[in-house]
């Protein structure tokens, strides 16, 4: 087809376009125009919204509000009665006897052995080596691991710095893991 005709045609589409765009514009009055162009946001309608329903019944309110009552006045009695024992001088007897302290700490398990004398023998090269170690033997299903550890620290980042050196120690190379200390 030729070039001309082309563009004769889309010349033509376009006017079209235009006029069905343009002509409710052009042909409505201007009332019209106006009350299209009038955008009001309608009033809101009125809910009727129910109240909601209880969902504990009063009975069993009150027979918690009487619960909570009897609670507090045996917590009041007893209140009182550790008051009284303690103004007379009386022992609590429900006070737990007081445990010597146990420190905790952290500490490194760098191996763990079948044989004590290969345990023993790395504590030995550990201790020569600078380092804190002990052996901790431990039984699981009938079989007796003997556990070789370094520290204890007491703060965790000094356990962890520990960790790092025995990991980049040449004579050693130990990758251990980071465990809580007890006696």
């Amino acid at each position: 087809m030729n070039t001309h005709i082309k563009q004769r045609l889309i010349g033509l589409l376009v006017f079209l376009l235009l006029g069905a765009i343009l002509a409710p514009v052009l042909f409505r009055s201007p009332e019209q125009v106006r009350v299209a162009l009038d955008l009001q946001i309608p009033d809101q309608p009125e809910l009727d919204i129910a109240p909601p329903a209880p969902v504990v019944s009063s009975d069993e309110v009150e027979r918690v509000r009487e619960q909570i009552g009897d609670a507090r006045e045996e917590v009041v009695e007893a209140a009182e009665a550790q008051a009284e024992r303690v103004q007379a001088g009386e022992p609590d007897p429900e006070a737990a006897p007081s445990e010597p302290f146990t420190p905790t700490g952290w500490v490194v398990q760098v191996a763990s052995f079948t044989d004590r004398s290969n345990a023993v023998s790395l504590q030995t090269r550990l201790q020569a080596a600078d380092y804190n170690a002990f052996v901790r033997d431990t039984v699981q299903d009938e079989v007796t691991y003997y556990r070789v550890f370094a520290g204890p620290e007491i703060k965790r980042a000094e356990a962890s710095a520990l960790l790092d050196r025995l990991g980049s120690d040449p004579r050693f190379k130990l990758n251990g893991l980071l465990l809580p200390y007890t006696l």
